[in-house]
């Protein structure tokens, strides 16, 4: 009878392949526990989303506010006309935008139907918790499609295919880049779900984000519009000089300058030349949600804080 360690036994071949099993399971249980990022199994769509709501929501908790810059420019190549305008854009939970223009300069036409809508829309849609809700994206208002990867600035990124669920102009159909480690939209190209009228043949745009500590918040926007008649239009937008969940302003306030100066500011505004057509033009905006120059100020129940708020408004007329 052979011994339990008789040199013959450890020698069978069923010995020996039982030991060359133990010593791979060791050996890829070690690399595993190493390398955990190349030998996870893929995420599918339903995973990627449901990570990116959960990751969103995480930050968009602990962003309580921020104060920004932004600098928008118009172009339309076929008559020639520019404008810009720099505004600080101010920021509290749960999402609620104010904006405050500082700087202005070309065509007053472009500044008054162009920009200016722009930023009503975007301060409007801020304000109202459901029309925020309906625009987020996420799978309740678009279905996702994993199309690859990519990397986009050193980070790998998902690259998720996403189609509008209802034709809401606030929409778009296109392309998102997700951030393979945070969960977070890096890059989105596309165009809305809805043209804005029938005179728009084509709107193509790109937005782009940048982390700044652990929030993702936009650095770029552009976007090239072919309207018939007008021909195209470039659009874009440049966002810098973040200061993150510092206390902002209240915005019933923020109009109005500080109280030591408060009664020169009345007196010269009250002193300045004010023209009926201007503030019949300011009235009218006001009524088709286009708010512009005093009206502005009339509207969220504070004086303007300059004489200049009354001669823009002559000069968009």
């Amino acid at each position: 009878m052979l011994g339990y360690g008789s040199s013959y036994c450890q020698d069978t071949p069923v010995r020996r392949m039982r030991k060359a099993c133990a010593r791979a399971a060791l050996w890829l249980g070690a690399w595993s526990l190493g390398t955990p990022s190349i030998c996870a199994q893929p995420l599918t769509v339903e995973q990627i989303t449901e990570r990116m709501v959960a990751r969103d929501q995480e930050r968009a908790e602990s962003l309580r506010s921020y104060v920004g810059m932004r600098r928008y420019r118009v172009e339309n190549h076929r008559f020639g006309k520019q404008a810009e305008m720099v505004v600080t854009v101010r920021y509290a939970y749960p999402g609620v935008k104010e904006f405050e223009v500082v700087a202005e300069s070309g065509s007053a036409a472009v500044r008054k139907l162009a920009l200016r809508r722009m930023i009503d829309t975007e301060r409007d849609a801020s304000r109202e918790e459901k029309l925020r809700r309906e625009t987020r994206i996420t799978p309740a208002n678009y279905d996702f499609q994993l199309s690859g990867s990519e990397i986009v600035e050193g980070r790998l990124c998902f690259v998720l295919r996403a189609t509008p669920k209802t034709r809401n102009p606030l929409l778009f159909r296109g392309t998102v880049w997700v951030d393979g480690e945070d969960f977070a939209i890096v890059r989105i190209e596309g165009s809305p779900a809805k043209s804005p009228s029938f005179w728009t043949r084509r709107i193509h745009f790109t937005h782009q984000y940048r982390k700044f500590g652990p929030y993702w918040l936009p650095v770029s926007n552009h976007s090239r519009t072919d309207v018939l008649v007008f021909g195209t239009t470039e659009t874009s937008v440049e966002y810098y000089d973040y200061r993150i969940n510092e206390p902002v302003a209240d915005s019933a306030r923020a109009c109005e300058p500080a109280s030591a100066d408060r009664e020169q500011a009345e007196a010269r505004e009250a002193a300045a030349p004010r023209s009926a057509p201007c503030r019949t033009s300011c009235f009218r905006d006001l009524a088709v949600g286009m708010p512009s120059c005093a009206a502005v100020a009339q509207h969220r129940g504070c004086r303007p804080a300059t004489a200049g708020w009354t001669r823009s408004c002559d000069a968009d007329l």
